[in-house]
């Protein structure tokens, strides 16, 4: 690796061919020219220079003055052709001082980005912030981070000006609003050295900030040292192969006009520990204070790893050989060091794939010859009990694990690679290969709710808890997941409140059939009972219990009678569940009473806020501990920059969470050290409702928790256009980035092209059924006779042959679209199964009120737009439903990504509209040997009407 240090300006500018990484928009030191006050919503709004600035004599005063709806403090607009739109930037940033106010300032920055084709200009980005801290404080936020109403990503290049918007009566000031080019903090372990007293110990600790791989920048405050002489900043930072050095002496005019900050250039070829010291001296030669810092630079993200086989998660080491292993009508296993109930729980599944998708069956051999041998011997390999080794040759199969979890996942992969290298169900085939491969995490989980759960909202809808257990199934344990937070609450009977519960909701018995599917698949079941904030699962039924003042969502815990509530409903779940960990919830908690006059306020809580969510965590953490279960619960509101900041500044709790419990961290896209700050603080981190764990994250982490926010994630047209990110779609992902560690060193979205690449293996293994009569030939049926209408916009698919999730179908120039009487399509042929290509048309005009009927839930399983009816030669027939959700979507709407779990593949539209798609539906037929004579396109007489495109039999 090559480095070359050298220094650059004392600003943050010219790093790389004049690209900065800061550029101060606004630092208000030649006036507030542009800047005008807006009173839309009553009252007044006016705007001042003002000389209280935090660096230099000029900063930005706005008054607001009994505003009933809103006004704003009006930014200028920006010069359309300024240099600084050139380059990329991640976000923006500003000083504000508030006023002490429990309320929130409304920061607002429109551009000229288009909110949609027929709504052109004026998109608007927003976020709120707390005016509670009355001094000078930095705020930094991600352009990612921005709320839109359309969900569309801000353009840099685009912003037009920002806009500051209040209610009430308040007196704020900012300075130096600026942009941010796209970098990430450095997560620096710091030890303070030199004299603690006098104006040096009001410092904070140098921060670091890394913009690619290529620039490096270290930047101070040091207005709190006031200096009346020069002060001397001496900062080293030592790298594998060299030091970066940097000395300069500021004036004290220097210190008091701007942040100091200086940037170092950088050449990686790989992740470097980095040793800084920094050194403050006033005058030079008198040490003021002085730090020592590690942390980690990064290098580029390592090249994606294509595996030979597409197995997923990819294991860490996977060689492909020549040939393949041809499963016989019978395989004879034997096991060695493997105990009876893990027999069952390993080479029994195997056993059960292999005859449900194969005809293939597996037979246990206590001695004599085996084709395949499953051992399992602790201490034989480095790594925990899930680390396995599996090799296949044309002769034999040979799995060796660390323990029994090790051997379910090794199947797991063997059943992957059967599925990737076989064509005919009647000719099951291994390929030869050798993986070894062991999880980077031992927490590797998804929260779910409860499909009856009513989340504190009618929606009662049931569900089959065997149907919810074939989803974990497919989607959880087939990704070698071992976690499921499983929210508890309205879903279960409770004995004790009986009144609790949703009209649909799981006996104790159904969910005991919950419990020991889990326990068979290596899955920790952790019931989740919330005990603070999101009360409304008892609170409607006992408004009594609502803190005085608020709404459902919050419940007053001081009464003696709430927890009481709580802790009879935990006895009952820890019942049934007998968990190892119990979550406790415990986020957004948002009193909403500050605005209430103090005789309608909580008599017992006052505003102890930090001391009810100490308390809360203390009082259950104690009653789980007592019967040996650990505890956990999110972690937002121990967070200043989350939920834990003013107004409430429940952060201040953090001290007096047990240090024994488990934080799921979902607020790492706020603040980014966040898992850090809860692991120095001696607690045990989650990511939570995350894509995966980014390397710069994983010393701090034991594992990554995807959130599927959804009561139904295996539908993914739910509640606007991100509902993808809730559903079964974003757990592969997740999987990927909680068995590997993510190599980006930071957060990464949802990625469709990861999504595309499993759309093959992943997701049509989610969507197959089983067909172990099918035969390796396919027969297109003719539709010629049936087809009754042209598609606008489906001319783009390619005529004649098209091959989809395997499936080779023709396809016309017009498709059948189902109707009131349906044309019969003339089969005449036996079929093991039959593969339809099907969309379905949604007028426009209907969609609003079609879709609102289907967030209702009417059916958990999508809704039924209509079906393919097979008839036989005895007249009776069976039909294959068409579900909205589920199996189909409209054919020329972008609502999410061009995959659903009741359909093994889909075929993109090419054109204007790239995401419009149709479907692949798999029909197994239950009776393979008797003679379909035709099959009917039908419609159940909804908005959406269903159509055919092709179909073949196997």
């Amino acid at each position: 690796m090559n480095r070359i240090p050298f220094l650059l300006a004392l600003v943050w500018a010219s790093l790389c061919a004049g690209a900065d990484i800061r550029h101060v928009l606004f630092d208000f030191e030649s006036g507030i020219e542009g800047w005008w006050g807006n009173p839309w919503g009553g009252g007044t709004c006016e705007v001042a220079a003002s000389a209280e600035a935090k660096y230099g004599s000029g900063a930005l005063r706005c008054t607001y003055r009994d505003v009933e709806k809103g006004a704003n403090a009006v930014g200028p607009d920006l010069a359309a052709d300024a240099p600084w739109r050139a380059q990329p930037w991640g976000g923006f940033s500003l000083w504000l001082r508030g006023d002490g106010s429990p309320a929130k300032l409304h920061i607002a920055i429109e551009t000229t980005q288009d909110r949609s084709p027929d709504q052109p200009g004026g998109a608007t980005f927003s976020v709120d912030v707390p005016l509670k801290d009355a001094s000078w404080h930095r705020l930094e936020f991600s352009f990612s981070r921005l709320w839109n109403r359309e969900k569309l990503r801000l353009d840099p290049a685009r912003i037009r000006r920002f806009i500051f918007g209040a209610t009430g009566s308040h007196d704020i000031l900012l300075d130096q609003i600026g942009l941010e080019a796209p970098g990430r903090d450095c997560w620096a372990e710091t030890r303070t050295q030199g004299p603690r007293e006098g104006p040096g110990r009001l410092l904070s600790p140098p921060a670091w900030t890394q913009v690619g791989t290529e620039h490096l920048a270290v930047s101070l405050d040091l207005t709190p040292l006031r200096p009346e002489h020069d002060v001397l900043v001496a900062v080293a930072c030592r790298l594998a192969e060299g030091v970066l050095e940097h000395r300069v002496t500021l004036t004290p005019g220097a210190v008091r006009t701007a942040e100091w900050s200086h940037g170092f250039s950088l050449s990686l070829t790989a992740d470097e520990p980095a040793l800084a010291t920094v050194l403050i001296e006033s005058p030079p030669g008198t040490r003021v204070a002085s730090w020592e810092q590690s942390f980690v630079v990064h290098g580029p993200d390592p090249e994606a790893v294509v595996p030979p086989l597409p197995i997923y998660p990819v294991p860490k080491r996977i060689r492909r050989d020549e040939g393949v292993f041809r499963f016989a009508a019978v395989t004879r296993v034997r096991t060695e060091g493997v105990e009876a109930r893990d027999v069952e729980r390993t080479v029994g599944l195997f056993g059960r794939e292999m005859a449900s998708y194969y005809g293939r069956r597996v037979a246990l051999s206590a001695d004599g010859p085996a084709e395949m041998l499953c051992a399992v011997a602790p201490g034989t390999l480095d790594g925990g009990p899930e680390r396995y080794e599996l090799d296949v040759t044309p002769a034999q199969i040979r799995v060796r694990a660390q323990g029994p979890e090790g051997l379910y996942y090794a199947l797991q992969s063997l059943l992957a690679a059967v599925d990737a290298e076989t064509r005919s169900p009647r000719e099951a085939v291994a390929p030869c290969l050798s993986i070894t491969d062991w999880p980077s995490f031992p927490f590797r989980g998804v929260s779910v709710s409860n499909p009856t759960n009513r989340w504190g909202h009618p929606n009662d809808a049931g569900y089959p808890v065997e149907d919810f257990c074939d989803f974990l199934y497919r989607t959880v344990a087939r990704q070698k997941l071992n976690k499921v937070v499983f929210i508890v609450p309205e879903g279960m009977r409770f004995e004790s409140h009986p009144e609790l519960a949703s009209p649909n909701a799981w006996s104790k018995n159904e969910l005991r059939r919950l419990v020991a599917f889990a326990e068979e698949h290596y899955i920790e079941l952790i019931p989740l009972v919330t005990v603070l904030g999101h009360a409304n699962w008892f609170t409607i039924k006992h408004p009594e219990l609502i803190e005085p003042g608020n709404q459902h969502n919050i419940a007053c815990v001081r009464m003696p009678e709430t927890n009481r509530l709580i802790a009879d409903v935990i006895a009952e779940v820890i019942e049934v569940f007998r968990p190892r960990t119990f979550h406790l919830g415990m986020d957004e908690c948002w009193w909403r009473t500050l605005d209430k006059p103090p005789e309608e306020r909580c008599p017992r809580c006052g505003e102890d806020w930090p001391d009810i969510v100490a308390g809360q965590a203390t009082f259950f953490h104690d009653l789980l501990a007592r019967q040996g279960i650990r505890a956990m619960m999110w972690g937002d509101m121990l967070l200043p920059e989350h939920n834990g900041g003013a107004p409430y500044h429940t952060a201040r709790a953090l001290p007096r969470i047990p240090r024994d419990m488990i934080v799921t961290n979902w607020s790492a896209g706020l603040a980014p050290d966040s898992s850090k700050r809860f692991r120095d603080a001696g607690l045990t981190v989650v990511r939570a409702n995350s894509q995966g764990v980014p390397r710069a994250e994983a010393p701090y982490v034991i594992g990554n928790m995807m959130g599927l926010w959804s009561k139904v994630p295996w539908l993914t047209d739910t509640y606007h256009k991100t509902a993808a990110v809730y559903s079964y779609l974003a757990i592969p992902q997740a999987a990927e980035f909680s068995w590997n560690v993510d190599p980006s060193p930071g957060a990464r979205g949802m990625q469709r092209d990861m999504l595309r690449e499993r759309a093959d293996s992943v997701l049509r293994r989610m969507a197959l059924r089983s067909s172990p009569h099918a035969g390796a030939e396919q027969t297109p049926i003719p539709l010629a006779r049936a087809v009754n209408e042209k598609v606008e916009g489906l001319g783009a698919l390619p005529l004649g042959a098209l091959h989809a999730a395997r499936i080779r179908f023709e396809t016309l120039d017009r498709v059948v679209f189902a109707e009131e009487v349906p044309t019969q399509i003339p089969v005449a042929a036996r079929a093991a199964e039959v593969n339809v290509l099907v969309g379905c048309h949604l007028p426009a005009e209907a969609y609003d009120a079609f879709t609102e009927r289907f967030r209702r839930k009417e059916s958990m399983g999508g809704v039924d737009v209509g079906s393919v009816v097979f008839t036989y030669a005895d007249g009776t027939s069976e039909s294959l439903p068409l579900l909205y959700g589920a199996s189909v979507l409209p054919w020329d709407r972008d609502l999410a990504p061009p995959y659903l779990y009741g359909a093994v593949g889909s075929v993109s539209v090419p054109g204007d509209a790239p995401e419009a798609s149709v479907y692949v539906v798999q029909w197994v037929n239950p009776r393979p040997e008797e003679t379909i004579v035709s099959m009917s396109l039908r419609t159940s007489g909804t908005e959406a009407r269903p159509f055919l495109l092709a179909a073949t039999r196997r």
